[in-house]
């Protein structure tokens, strides 16, 4: 008897014991248990790499229901805003939601721009201080390009470019939703996505972008790649507004406006501004300079 209590009974107690002291030290603190495990989740700089989850799912994965809603989703809730009113003020990211319908999801072409269905890409000249400006293209299945990208996207230097190993700086990986991991913060991404026909290498066509911001953007631009691949010989008005805040090199985020011309908006028909942040982050918008976020 003496021996079973010995091997069993003596252990539990002492288990119990330092359960009971690490709950009164942290009430004398006044730290929850639900602060503990969070802080062993979230905070990487003090664990091996711990991840930032990005909460951008692949387009694959999306139940067919979220792809209609990804496509097409008038949100009559919203408000209705001028191009202009919504560029000179658009929403500050929130830290958590990396995307949101903006004049009710309706993109702001005009009805003679939802007419046209002559094939086409243009770019605006890069600023004086070397940033992008509005891409414009109506795309089709034939204009999509074949095989896989020849270019080497390192020989394009966007405007506020200096890339962040967040796993050197800050002992912290990039996850996302579909189990991939990164530790580069920053994407050399590509206003009129190459998969739609947009140029590769094109200085024009290429900012400065977070992970997240490449990946959600890649949800609406895959969502036009699947809606061609059936509909082959219709086309799909897409517009791509980098906005920047006052001369700073870096976007704070994309307006992104889509529509089916010949379908007349039918399956694909949306506004959707991508914020270009990264969840966990801080991020300086003239410097590329990043830090942990303490929010």
């Amino acid at each position: 008897m003496k021996e079973f209590i010995r091997k069993n009974v003596r252990p539990l107690c002492t288990i119990g014991l330092i359960v009971c002291l690490v709950l009164f030290i942290s009430i004398a603190l006044g730290i929850t248990l639900g602060d503990v495990f969070e802080n062993m989740i979230h905070v990487g700089k003090y664990n091996e790499e711990t991840s930032y989850e990005s909460g951008i799912p692949s387009y694959d994965n999306l139940e067919p229901e979220q792809k209609d809603e990804l496509s097409q989703n008038e949100d009559k809730t919203g408000d209705s805003i001028t191009y202009k009113e919504f560029i000179s003020n658009p929403p500050e990211f929130d830290g958590e939601h990396m995307y949101v319908a903006v004049n009710r999801n309706r993109p702001f072409f005009t009805k003679d721009d939802k007419q046209v269905t002559d094939t086409f890409y243009v770019y605006s000249d890069l600023d004086s201080l070397g940033r992008t400006g509005v891409a414009i293209a109506n795309v089709t299945k034939s204009s999509f390009p074949e095989g896989i990208r020849q270019g080497d996207l390192s020989t394009v230097t966007p405007s506020g470019w200096k890339q962040v190993d967040t796993k050197e700086m800050f002992n912290v990986l990039l996850t996302t939703d579909n189990g991939a991991t990164d530790h580069y913060l920053f994407n050399r991404c590509h206003q009129i996505a190459w998969a739609l026909g947009g140029s590769e290498l094109g200085k024009e066509n290429i900012f400065t972008g977070t992970l997240s911001c490449n990946l959600t953007m890649r949800l609406f631009e895959e969502s036009i790649w699947d809606f061609l691949d059936t509909a082959k010989d219709d086309h799909v008005l897409y517009r791509v507004t980098p906005v920047f805040k006052g001369d700073e090199l870096i976007p704070r985020g994309v307006l992104l406006e889509a529509y089916a011309v010949e379908t007349k908006g039918l399956f694909i028909d949306f506004c959707q501004y991508v914020f270009n942040a990264q969840p966990g982050f801080e991020i300086d918008y003239t410097t590329g300079d990043v830090s942990l976020s303490l929010g």
